[in-house]
């Protein structure tokens, strides 16, 4: 059928003009020059958007397409992103738990037309952010692996920055200590963190340049917001100011909790060394590693479950610690 031959002009501010979206894709092909897209592998089906994308490409915009590569489904909490479908995560949303670069790390970390799965209410985003710090080490060389895996990584770190690369290796806080110590401090100020942070050693204040200051303080604002819109309960605590009342202990995990209280009045440790002592103690004792575990959190979080034992009670601090493991 033929139109009326009508012409006439509208201004397309206030939502008055707006492309067909399998015309508008074509369309920014043109306005950004764009060379290469990865798009989701149902767009390439017969007679889908790609097919018709690159016949309005070179039939009214008179260019190249781009080249183009089928990608399998990101999955969040198990469901499909689907814009259609109107399960999205905006860039809005990320940026309000989430750095950009661990969005693009993790966009281009993943071998091509393999599903995503991200979870944002478990570890794996945890573990997400942790890649993405061992491949800061690594690019910076301070942390080694095999020919293939470094220069990868590398890759990946380099392809992953929006600003310019920094000279030295930036300061790094895991986003699972971020997330412990904004809730062991929860009055505290993101300034006051970073000054805790440094006196316990977490951070060096040496190498804390206005850049590594930023790093920082936004990883201790983006873990907040996780904690209040995605974290899981097992994540979430409050620590205690005494023995709770309902803690019901054996004489054995007493015991243990007495000695790991002088071991901590007296001695230092890092991470390590701590997490060795637990295992120690309950040897002697003859007591399972477990039920110590589980005795330790319900003194000092009214749970029996909680975040790394070791780097925990090194962020509450040895002396708060051993005073609750005491009182039992």
């Amino acid at each position: 059928s033929r139109g009326c031959g009508h012409k006439g002009k509208l201004k397309p501010g206030k939502g008055n003009v707006k492309l067909p979206w399998r015309l508008h894709w074509p369309a920014t092909w043109l306005i950004y020059g764009t060379t290469f897209e990865t798009a989701g592998k149902d767009h390439f089906a017969a007679g889908g958007s790609v097919e018709t994308g690159n016949a309005f490409a070179k039939e009214i915009f008179k260019i190249e397409p781009p080249l183009q590569i089928p990608s399998e489904f990101l999955l969040i909490d198990n469901k499909k992103l689907s814009g259609s479908a109107g399960n999205v995560i905006s860039l809005e949303n990320w940026l309000e738990f989430a750095e950009p670069e661990l969005l693009r790390f993790m966009m281009i970390s993943y071998q091509p037309q393999t599903v995503i799965e991200f979870d944002l209410h478990s570890n794996k985003f945890f573990l997400l952010a942790d890649r993405y710090d061992e491949a800061e080490r690594v690019y910076y060389g301070t942390e080694n692996k095999d020919e293939k895996r470094q220069e990868q990584l590398k890759k990946y770190y380099m392809y992953s920055q929006l600003k310019r690369l920094q000279d030295e290796m930036p300061l790094q806080l895991t986003y699972s200590i971020a997330v412990i110590v904004v809730q062991v401090f929860p009055e505290k100020s993101l300034n006051d963190l970073v000054e805790i942070l440094s006196s316990k050693g977490w951070i060096h204040t040496k190498a804390l340049t206005h850049y590594n200051k930023e790093k920082l303080l936004r990883r201790l604002e983006l873990a907040k917001n996780w904690l209040k819109k995605y974290a899981p309960d097992d994540v979430k605590f409050e620590v205690q100011h005494h023995v709770p009342k309902n803690v019901e202990l054996t004489s054995k995990e007493k015991k243990a909790l007495h000695q790991i209280a002088s071991l901590l009045k007296k001695n230092q440790y890092d991470e390590k060394s701590l997490f060795n002592e637990f295992y120690t103690v309950s040897k002697q004792l003859d007591l399972n590693p477990p039920d110590f575990f589980k005795a330790a959190y319900k003194v000092l979080l009214n749970k029996e479950r909680g975040p790394k034992l070791a780097p925990f009670i090194l962020t509450i601090g040895k002396g708060k610690v051993a005073e609750l493991f005491e009182e039992v």
